[in-house]
């Protein structure tokens, strides 16, 4: 009676034992797994809006349309205008993520955007989300781009402008400038 006992408590143990363990590392497996999906991916304005599935609210088809709309850029600057027009497909890519996250643990999303070196998209701490600078925003929810404006070429490879973001919900707006540099590759990544 005693060994079966032991045999018993012994087996109720390990089960236990590996109940957790196995919780535990299905928890592990599925971060790992966000997060191979993330520095796997290339920019692309599709692959943008599936990143949103991980996590994110999904933008609206009109949110998706003013971002899309607002690089549509019209001027007499030929170079400013060639430069977004290569640029679009990155900056669109990125602002659709950008208005989506609504946690400071998402932004490592946006590093499939990032120019090398750069860090500011970090995956524990990413405070420059617009929706974070919101206080009533509801977080079920993307923001929404007004427009994209003051458009300039700092050197011949870089492009910095800025974006007005908006809440739907509760009409809070947040200012944004960011700056992409032309890789040698030719594609522009973001450096802030």
């Amino acid at each position: 009676m005693v060994k079966y006992c032991k045999k018993t408590l012994l087996l109720a143990a390990m089960l236990s034992t590996t109940s957790v363990h196995a919780g535990f590392l299905a928890d592990v497996n599925k971060k790992l797994e966000d997060v191979n999906k993330a520095l796997g991916a290339t920019p692309s304005t599709s692959q943008s809006v599936k990143a949103t599935g991980r996590g994110l609210p999904t933008p609206t088809e009109g949110q998706l349309k003013a971002i899309d709309s607002a690089l549509k850029v019209k001027g007499n600057n030929a170079a400013l205008v060639n430069a977004i027009a290569e640029a679009s497909e990155s900056i669109s890519g990125f602002i659709k993520i950008q208005t989506c996250i609504m946690d400071d643990r998402r932004g490592a999303l946006l590093n499939i955007y990032a120019a090398p070196g750069t860090d500011e998209y970090n995956p524990m701490f990413y405070p420059m989300y617009p929706a974070g600078r919101m206080q009533y925003h509801d977080k079920s929810s993307c923001v929404s781009v007004v427009r994209m404006n003051g458009w300039e070429m700092p050197a011949k490879n870089a492009l910095k402008f800025e974006v007005v973001y908006v809440s739907d919900s509760s009409g809070e707006s947040v200012k944004e400038q960011h700056l992409l540099v032309k890789q040698s590759s030719g594609e522009w990544l973001f450096r802030h």
